[in-house]
């Protein structure tokens, strides 16, 4: 039985959004709770939070939800079973050199795409 269940865990406000709905008093007012919560979590010596937001019509939404829900439920998700074919495809000389390197190129994309989510941006930082 599955007892994952999606729940609101996050307060997100997109800035381009704050930029144009918001004042910028308002705008300040939010970025110091923001940075008295970072202080806080500190004093309780947490890391500082960060996160990836997928918003809800982008197509990786789905994927990235079932990615958690497999995590949580100690099951494989698509990514990691598709994975998992990939280095065995790659690995085993009795395959076609086709299969082989759709393979390699499968998994040099992972890879790109892993290196490019590692970096983090902070949201309180003016430059954002």
């Amino acid at each position: 039985m599955n007892d994952f269940k999606r729940e609101p865990r996050y307060v997100v406000f997109k800035i381009k959004d704050m930029d144009k709905y918001l004042t910028q008093s308002e705008k300040e007012g939010l970025l110091c709770v923001g940075e008295e919560i970072q202080v806080c979590r500190a004093n309780d010596g947490k890391p500082p939070l960060n996160a990836v937001v997928v918003e809800q019509d982008w197509p990786e939404f789905e994927v990235v939800w079932e990615m958690i829900e497999a995590r949580m439920t100690g099951q494989k998700s698509r990514i990691d079973r598709m994975n998992q074919l990939a280095v065995a495809i790659e690995s085993d000389p009795t395959e076609p050199d086709h299969r082989r390197e759709l393979a390699r190129m499968c998994l040099d994309k992972e890879l790109a795409l892993n290196a490019q989510l590692r970096p983090t941006i902070n949201p309180l930082t003016p430059e954002h």
